[in-house]
């Protein structure tokens, strides 16, 4: 039917589940071409919340390059739409990805982000979350 929403959030469901069996390449090429939609929409969030699933994508495949720089897209779209949902996701993927190539100094300072939007929101379970991953770093 030509809708250019619809594309996006189809490519980007079938990124996510061509991701769940594994296909980590393939979900990273249905993700990429959901963003090419996404942005002509002008839908910020859903294209913040691809970026995360992007971001996901690149971690399992270990291409840390690939998933700093999109979860840092996502950071970026989801600050500007007080998207906190996403802002929290792509902390996460951040950390994460610092970590497993040694930037533990990073990932304190995104960890001390992560702690203070969770308390900002007076989120326990967000706080409870923070706390977890500073101490597993």
């Amino acid at each position: 039917i030509q809708n250019l929403e619809g594309q996006g959030l189809s490519l980007s469901n079938l990124g996510l589940a061509t991701a769940r069996l594994g296909n980590y390449n393939q979900a990273i090429q249905l993700y990429e071409n959901a963003l090419t939609f996404r942005r002509q929409t002008g839908d910020l969030i859903g294209e913040a919340n691809t970026f995360n699933n992007l971001g996901d994508a690149y971690l399992a495949a270990n291409n840390y390059q690939g998933t700093i720089s999109t979860y840092g897209a996502a950071l970026r779209l989801a600050k500007s739409k007080s998207d906190r949902i996403n802002e929290l996701r792509a902390i996460d993927g951040l950390v994460a990805a610092h970590s497993a190539v040694g930037r533990h100094e990073r990932a304190f300072d995104l960890l001390q982000q992560r702690l203070a939007l969770a308390q900002e929101l007076r989120n326990l379970r967000e706080e409870l979350k923070s706390f977890e991953s500073y101490a597993q770093l």
